[in-house]
Formats: C-alpha cells, structure tokens, sequence
C-alpha cells in the first residue's frame, strides 16, 4: 500500500516515535535506509529536525508517518506540494524549489518535540 502512496519510489523515509517499526517498515518493503539510524526519537531540537526532513523533501523523499501520531505534528512546519492520508498513513512529497533555504520564522517556537 505504501508504494502505491509513493509511486513506487525508493526514495521513502519512515519515521516515528516508534523506531522499531519504523525499522520493520524499511525492511519490508526493501527501502535503503537514509544514514545509519532512524534520527526522529534521537533528535532534542526540532530547529535541526525540520531541515533534515525538509532536505529529504528537496531531494524527491516521500516522508510517511503513522496517524494518528505525535510526529505528524511536525507537518505544518515543512513545504511539500502533496499530502495523502490512508489506511493510517501519512504520506507527503514534494516537488522543490531549488536553493530555498528554511528562514527561521519556518520554525515552531517550541524546541522539542
């Protein structure tokens, strides 16, 4: 179901709270991992979260999270052009604007998540 959500690409990052399932996700559906580790849980200051997300987006990444879900809060902060919801997924992609770098008024005011 996910890769009809993302036509297929292989350019798919999970995340959650949950990094277990984010893991089983990956695997499944045979994605090459971005990075080492899944960084959602591990990342203290959402003023670094969102350009790392939002990097993903400018690079053709399809951003899935889980719904209803604490992660999906970070949503509002990031530019994407689609956004699907279905069978409790969220799915987001984005067709960029190149060399636009995130001002600090993109950021929430909070630094945590």
């Amino acid at each position: 179901m996910v890769r009809q959500l993302t036509n297929h690409s292989s350019k798919v990052y999970f995340y959650d709270q949950s990094l277990g399932r984010n893991f089983w996700y990956m695997w499944d559906g045979q994605y090459p991992p971005v990075g080492y580790y899944q960084p959602y849980s591990a990342w203290p200051l959402l003023t670094e979260l969102i350009p790392f997300f939002q990097n993903l987006l400018d690079e053709g990444y399809y951003l899935v999270t889980e719904t209803p879900s604490e992660a999906a809060a970070i949503l509002p902060h990031l530019r994407y052009t689609s956004k699907v919801t279905k069978d409790g997924f969220i799915v987001v992609h984005a067709i960029s604007e190149p060399n636009r770098s995130l001002s600090t008024s993109d950021f929430p005011k909070t630094t945590s998540h």
